[in-house]
């Protein structure tokens, strides 16, 4: 696993999930189970899906929020993490750069502050429109 672990396509493959990150040392504060922590200040979030035929999904997601803007981030690979947890110590020295830095690679990671729940209704509305297409065949 450490060869490839150590090549930027090898950091692409590697599988982020809550196991991943829990051997890695993350760990979750007061039995809160919905969010995994690296240290005191800088935290992933668990979402979970409960898509009925296939059984529950879990996915990590960075979001932050800073001013009236949201940053989201599906974190499936280690190297998203990697630019995570890049961001999170390049903002202490220079917020703007850092965050210059992560929207020149990941463009759609922020949006505006409202537009995060718009968004999670849209995807919960698709999810269950296509779970009702196939209890009823209509798909």
């Amino acid at each position: 696993m450490s060869i490839l672990k150590s090549t930027r396509v090898g950091r692409c493959a590697v599988k982020v999930d809550k196991e991943y990150l829990e051997q890695q040392g993350w760990y979750y504060k007061n039995k809160n189970f919905k969010e995994i922590w690296k240290d005191e200040e800088h935290s992933l979030q668990i979402l979970v899906l409960d898509l009925l035929a296939t059984g529950p999904v879990e996915m990590i997601i960075f979001h932050e929020t800073k001013d009236f803007w949201d940053y989201n981030l599906l974190v499936v690979s280690l190297e998203q993490l990697d630019d995570i947890e890049k961001f999170w110590r390049d903002r202490e020295i220079d917020f703007e750069k850092a965050e210059s830095e992560l929207l020149k690679k990941w463009p759609s990671i922020r949006t505006m502050r409202d537009m995060q729940k718009e968004m999670t209704n849209e995807l919960t509305n698709t999810i269950n429109s296509r779970i009702i297409n196939r209890i009823f065949g209509t798909e």
